[in-house]
């Protein structure tokens, strides 16, 4: 039968936190490249706009706001991406904690029987 349907494939190993908030936070970084991009392509015709004249001005402002319009969109995504990584560092400072709080129980049950020997 395994010859036929194969044999069962392992599943890749979960993402750490770190890595999922190292691999969106590369993210947020390309998209902060995009919009610098964009942005520098706006300055180039805004300055283009203050001489152009007629049919020149109207197309080059159809440009202007077609670039804009990547521009806001890069950025929503980029404020979306943002927030997904504030959210995975917040469970992983979640994790400490929660470890930080199990090993200061240990030690005050550690302390407490010494205490109770003594």
């Amino acid at each position: 039968m395994k010859r036929l349907f194969g044999s069962k494939k392992e599943a890749p190993p979960a993402p750490t936190l770190d890595d999922a908030a190292g691999g969106v936070g590369g993210r947020v970084d390309q998209l902060d490249e995009k919009i610098k991009k964009l942005d520098a392509e706006l300055r180039g015709h805004k300055e283009k706009l203050k001489t152009a004249k007629g049919a020149t001005k109207q197309h080059l402002t159809k440009r202007a706001m077609g670039v804009l319009q990547r521009k806001r969109m890069y950025e929503g995504q980029r404020d979306q991406l943002a927030g997904q990584q504030f959210n995975i560092e917040q469970a992983g400072f979640a994790i400490e904690s929660a470890k930080d709080t199990v090993n200061t129980v240990a030690a005050m049950k550690a302390a407490n029987t010494q205490l109770k020997k003594q």
